[in-house]
């Protein structure tokens, strides 16, 4: 139940906690810190935790930047899967 991402350019996405949790594609290989863990909450809703255990949000307060910086799941750490 592990994943990860690969951007555009070809680097891996990983929750840099020098920056605070915040998700960056800067990453040339794929380790523990750029592996999230995928956890399904509904029929097609899901969350990722990061390696530390902290949850990804969409943080409002960081102008909708993903950042993996919260302790607990709840709706603001939840993301709708579709299908294209």
């Amino acid at each position: 139940n592990k994943v990860a991402f690969q951007a555009d350019n070809g680097k891996y996405v990983s929750a840099d906690f020098n920056e605070g949790g915040r998700l960056v594609a800067n990453r040339d290989r794929l380790d523990a810190w750029e592996t999230f863990k995928l956890i399904k909450v509904g029929s097609n809703k899901v969350a990722f935790q990061a390696d530390n255990g902290k949850y990804v949000s969409a943080d409002f307060n960081e102008g909708g930047r993903l950042v993996a910086n919260r302790d607990r799941l709840d709706a603001w750490e939840t993301f709708e899967l579709i299908e294209r």
